[in-house]
């Protein structure tokens, strides 16, 4: 349970999103890709982890519940 995704708001919410922006930004250097990563962290929605933050004692307790079973939220 330690390890689980479900329980983690990077795995769960916040990197499928920023893999999906970093996709569409087509980095050639290093310089250029550490620019495209401060662009997209730059203008990231803060709510998106506000909320994934918000959810995290939820699905804990989903979790305890369904002793340690994948969780899925809605």
């Amino acid at each position: 349970m330690a390890n689980s995704p479900d329980l983690a708001p990077l795995d769960y919410a916040i990197n499928g999103i920023l893999k999906k922006y970093l996709a569409d930004r087509k980095a050639t250097t290093i310089p250029g890709l550490s620019k495209v990563i401060q662009d997209v962290c730059t203008n990231f929605d803060l709510r998106i982890i506000r909320k994934s933050l918000s959810s995290w004692q939820g699905r804990v307790q989903k979790m305890l519940d369904r002793k340690g079973d994948h969780v899925e939220i809605d």
